[in-house]
């Protein structure tokens, strides 16, 4: 009896364990961000165009309904962490469950500041203070659609999962492939990857929707890996010439060492390009299905007025509760 109260206790410590979530949120209405990052696109005067866009940027108030969408579908989730370049939300009040981190506390080298890099940001979320040893990565446009629960991030027996598409990262980069930043980078990273375990895996590109992470996990691949760390904490930009850490390396890592699973995703992703008959296609289509994940990315190459108060009728008709963080 003693034995089995005992291995009763651990496994009802063990379902307890925390699970934290991260958002990387910029305000890119903010006039000295926007003046800083001009100053860095004279200085740096980046090669690949991938990572200036202004719409890589933009904000649309999507981090409030991210937000919500935790709220309301994660309640599993223990802590709440923003990390931003010395920005807040204007809507956002002090909460208990909700810390804004600056990019400062978290890199360890501060001439890589400032950064405009989410890949780099990325890279150091795992040195959060008070971060819990399981978290979830987030972009402040990934949201939860329905209910979710701890075994749809890990497994029964704690490994990290991530959901591969279809699309599998090349093992030779030939013809138009050479001049995609993104391909270059995930195929640096793979090199990375077979250089240290082998070249008989393939690697795919993984679903734009919540990244699942260990601590101790991403800790462990940076001592394994630092200059992939290093080259890209240094880049301000998004570069052709570092790697993937986030959706590639850690997850890839992890598998190879018996620590993280590639599973089956419920999700979706819009890109949102201002096409009001397409984007309220997609909008339906949310509302119809209501996947467990889905990603709404702003890829518009201009702001069209109609389309954003669609976009903004969505978030507030499908995540109509505002959270206790929210000032009213």
């Amino acid at each position: 009896m003693r034995i089995l109260f005992f291995l009763l206790c651990c496994g009802f410590l063990f379902g307890q364990e925390p699970i934290d979530v991260v958002f990387t949120w910029v305000d890119d209405s903010d006039p000295k961000w926007a003046e800083k990052k001009e100053e860095y696109l004279r200085r740096e005067c980046p090669e690949s165009t991938e990572g200036t866009q202004p719409f890589r940027f933009r904000n649309r108030g999507e981090l409030k309904y991210a937000l919500r969408s935790v709220n309301d579908f994660a309640p599993f989730i223990n802590h709440i962490f923003i990390v931003t370049d010395e920005q807040r939300p204007a809507w956002l009040k002090e909460h208990p469950k909700v810390t804004i981190v600056p990019h400062k506390d978290i890199f360890l080298e501060k001439k890589d500041l400032p950064t405009f890099n989410s890949s780099a940001i990325e890279a150091n979320l795992h040195r959060i203070e008070g971060l819990a040893e399981k978290y979830i990565f987030c972009n402040d446009d990934f949201f939860f659609g329905k209910k979710v629960c701890e075994d749809d991030f890990f497994t029964e027996d704690g490994q990290i999962r991530f959901f591969e598409t279809k699309a599998e990262i090349p093992r030779d980069l030939v013809g138009w492939q050479k001049r995609q930043s993104i391909m270059k980078r995930a195929w640096n990273t793979t090199q990375e990857l077979r250089r240290v375990y082998g070249d008989d895996k393939e690697h795919f590109f993984l679903h734009h929707v919540p990244y699942v992470m260990r601590k101790s996990l991403v800790q462990d691949v940076e001592q394994q890996f630092p200059e992939v760390f290093k080259k890209v904490s240094a880049a301000k930009f998004r570069s052709e010439d570092t790697g993937r850490v986030t959706c590639c390396l850690v997850p890839y890592a992890g598998f190879y060492t018996g620590r993280a699973k590639p599973s089956q995703c419920d999700c979706h992703y819009f890109s949102f390009r201002s096409s009001v008959f397409q984007d309220v296609r997609h909008m339906n289509k949310l509302f119809k299905e209501r996947p467990k994940f889905f990603c709404v990315q702003d890829e518009a190459i201009r702001i069209d007025e109609e389309a954003e108060e669609k976009l903004l009728n969505f978030f507030e008709t499908y995540f109509p509760n505002p959270a206790p963080w929210e000032v009213q």
